[in-house]
């Protein structure tokens, strides 16, 4: 093929007509120069056609027809996430569609269509098999007791989940209807929420007393989350170790107990299942180069602080002994760690992974990052002060557009007030594959920075403790992405809102507009201008947020109060008092949301509480869900029909408390008004780009083609 270089046609004129074409200005040489731009684009366009003849070179659009080819069906469209990265595609379907009819009627090939359908990693289990049933001499099953052993931990935290050992006495419900243990019944069990990693970040010290530490640089309990090595093989089922859930503690001792006494006996330790190639925790005492080897983890219950032993006796297989050091104690549950009597870092660093619905606030998921063009680089690393001392220097510069970078995902001081000169562009930002924390030592203290008219912040990727406090005397502009300022300002030991209530990002001295832009992103409450009392008209603040979530945190005041709002695809905990509402579409507010200007805007598939004043609303809960109840004619019960529908519509989540899992997650038992109610079927609020609903249907249509006849299979969410 050939390569067009920008001037090769022009190239390929005789000299005569080039020498002719410069004393005229060039006018040849500009409509060659479009006429291969042109040739270019057909040039690259043939030779993606042979691209296009492979499932896993063609582009998303030919998957459909090269699935109609092998007559695949119920194929839908791939969906993406805020970030156009891709949740689920048919590409594995088609791809895989002959390996699975090579293997129709054998249950292992549902964990890797689960995978390929919905994205989702899957355990699939054969639930007659641990039916609690009399055997047959000629087809004993050792493994499927009819007791349970109450004296065996593990096997007691494992009852009804995919990994359940226990023998059940028999369900007549379908797998479908959400029954379990039948002869017909297959389980197909589905983890949702993805492991989200944090890599180098500063552990938070305890107060309580020496050597202990929380991994969790906000400084409360945090569950730890396995990586997961989904094998998604035809052949080779998933254990616990390769799926992404919570790590549990007696899973992970037991692991770590093969490691050290296979380090006893040989001095060759086999790998571990959690501490291998891809270790789901790193611990390393940041005065120290390399990190603490797996057999040299305790692995404890910390909820009461204890110090580990400083080592651990093992027997070996001839009989003798040997002691094993332990550097440090791990609590996989809480987060916690803790060192033996008489070691206390003063600082350590780790890596983990913690469970959350996807990529919505700082985190070290896939973002999209702006070109630092003709920016002047302020570079940050090393954590504590390092920021502040930046930003001073940017200040002394004052160049018209600056980029401060931060290159880790250490915590860092809150820097002193700042102020951006007006006119000048300023961003602060996370590095790719980091998240940084920014810490206020106090958290009832805002970070307070200036925007003069014309000027424009941009804070992107970063977490924040302790709230934002915007001040300035015109319009102005702050764009928020992919970050994280903490609900409630900061967070307890135990996962609690420090200042329930306590806004984390506010407006004052704002004689202008100030323009609020966020995306992908989690806050707590907001409190922005709303009016010119003088005037009467909309002033103060304009705001637009997307794919967020807005926390009040249970406190009395409003959530978000704003001039001009709009709002998509956002969760919003508690109250809403806007003086225009430009458009809310398929948002869910847990509050009453209180608009002035009820003549502008419209509310569009939202969930908008009993008692919100809105402007026209467009297939709204609960509205659209009382409007068959209008019918009845008796008052008392059609009131009773509506009072029953509101407790039915309303929405659960599976916690409502930041840095919980499953935070802002609708709960499974959530009705479908809510699950299902967005403009494109999906669920309301933040995480309606996961499109869930799409994807358990797509997963229920595929299994329906490979299950053996008479069997019916269940989807059962485990996360």
């Amino acid at each position: 093929m050939s390569e067009f270089t920008g001037e090769t046609l022009y190239g390929l004129l005789p000299t005569i007509y080039r020498t002719r074409d410069a004393a005229r200005g060039w006018p040849l040489r500009a409509l060659l120069g479009l006429i291969e731009t042109q040739v270019t684009a057909i040039e690259a366009d043939i030779a993606k056609l042979y691209d296009n003849w492979f499932i896993e070179t063609c582009d998303e659009w030919v998957v459909p027809y090269i699935g109609d080819l092998l007559d695949v069906r119920q194929l839908r469209t791939a969906a993406r996430d805020a970030q156009q990265t891709a949740l689920f595609t048919p590409r594995g379907y088609v791809a895989n569609t002959l390996g699975y009819r090579r293997r129709k009627g054998t249950y292992a090939l549902l964990e890797k269509l689960a995978q390929d359908v919905a994205g989702w990693p899957c355990v699939a289990v054969e639930f007659f098999q641990w039916l609690a049933t009399t055997q047959h001499v000629n087809h004993v099953r050792p493994t499927n007791l009819r007791t349970v052993d109450v004296r065996d931990p593990g096997p007691l935290e494992l009852i009804d989940g995919p990994f359940d050992t226990a023998s059940h006495t028999l369900e007549v419900r379908g797998a479908d209807r959400g029954g379990k243990y039948n002869v017909p019944s297959i389980g197909l069990f589905l983890w949702r929420l993805s492991p989200l990693a944090l890599e180098g970040v500063s552990a938070t010290k305890d107060a309580g007393g020496p050597g202990r530490f929380r991994l969790n640089p906000l400084g409360a309990d945090l569950p730890l989350f396995n990586h997961g090595r989904s094998t998604a093989s035809f052949t080779a089922l998933n254990r616990e170790p390769d799926v992404p859930g919570p790590l549990r503690r007696l899973a992970f001792h037991a692991d770590l107990e093969v490691v050290r006494q296979g380090l006893a006996d040989t001095g060759k330790p086999p790998p571990s299942s959690y501490l291998g190639d891809d270790p789901a925790v790193v611990i390393r005492i940041a005065s120290e180069t390399a990190s603490i080897p797996p057999a040299q983890i305790a692995i404890c219950d910390l909820t009461e602080w204890k110090a580990p032993p400083a080592q651990r006796t093992y027997t070996r297989a001839d009989g003798t002994t040997i002691d094993l050091p332990i550097r440090v104690a791990l609590d996989p549950e809480t987060g916690r760690i803790a060192f033996p009597v008489g070691t206390d870092p003063a600082a350590v660093r780790a890596s983990l992974s913690y469970g959350f619905s996807g990529p919505i606030g700082g985190g070290t998921f896939r973002r999209t990052l702006t070109e630092l063009g003709n920016r002047a680089l302020y570079i940050v690393s090393g954590g504590g002060g390092a920021l502040g001392v930046q930003l001073a220097r940017w200040a002394a510069d004052r160049p018209t557009a600056a980029l401060v970078e931060i290159q880790d995902s250490l915590t860092y001081d809150v820097p002193a007030a700042l102020a951006v000169p007006a006119g000048l562009a300023l961003e602060l930002r996370a590095a790719a594959d980091h998240r940084p924390l920014i810490a206020a030592a106090d958290p009832s203290k805002s970070w307070t920075i200036t925007l003069p008219a014309g000027t424009t912040l941009r804070l992107d990727g970063i977490a924040l403790t302790g709230g934002l406090d915007i001040a300035g005397s015109g319009d102005a502009t702050l764009q928020i992405a992919d970050a994280t300022l903490v609900p409630g300002r900061a967070q307890t030991p135990g996962v609690a809102p420090a200042l329930p209530g306590s806004p984390s990002l506010t407006a004052t001295e704002i004689q202008g507009t100030l323009h609020l832009d966020i995306r992908r992103s989690i806050l707590g409450a907001i409190r922005l201008p709303v009016e010119d009392p003088a005037s009467n008209v909309v002033s103060g603040s304009v705001i637009a947020v997307a794919d967020s979530i807005i926390d009040g945190t249970g406190g009395a005041g409003p959530a978000l109060v704003a001039g001009t709002a709009t709002i998509d695809r956002c969760t919003v905990f508690g109250r809403s008092e806007l003086t225009v509402l430009t458009r809310a579409s398929d948002a869910l507010f847990t509050g009453t949301v209180t608009v002035g200007h009820t003549q502008d805007g419209c509310c569009r598939f939202s969930f908008l509480p009993d008692g919100s004043k809105v402007p026209r609303a467009y297939r709204c809960q609960p509205t659209l869900a009382l409007k068959d109840t209008l019918a009845i004619a008796d008052p008392v019960d059609r009131q009773a029909a509506q009072r029953a529908i509101l407790d039915r519509v309303e929405p659960s989540f599976t916690s409502e408390r930041h840095g919980d899992p499953g935070y802002a997650q609708l709960a499974i038992g959530c009705a479908p008004e809510i699950t299902a109610g967005a403009e494109d079927e999906s669920e309301m609020g933040a995480f309606q780009f996961l499109h869930q609903p799409q994807r358990q249907a797509n997963l229920r249509a595929a299994v329906d083609e490979y299950l053996r006849f008479g069997l019916e299979a269940g989807l059962f969410l485990v996360t």
